[in-house]
């Protein structure tokens, strides 16, 4: 069971860096950096 608990986790993981790589490949084509991305929720707020 903790072998397949671990093997769970690790995917996890993966998986999350792999949407974060792809979320910003995807808007870097769309014209946004990701240094334009980072911090951007912060400036519309009142």
């Amino acid at each position: 069971m903790t072998l397949m608990s671990q093997a769970y986790g690790f995917m996890g993981w993966m998986q999350f860096w792999g949407g974060m790589l792809s979320y910003f490949v995807v808007f870097n084509d769309f014209g946004f950096t990701p240094a334009q991305l980072l911090g951007i929720a912060n400036k519309y707020i009142i």
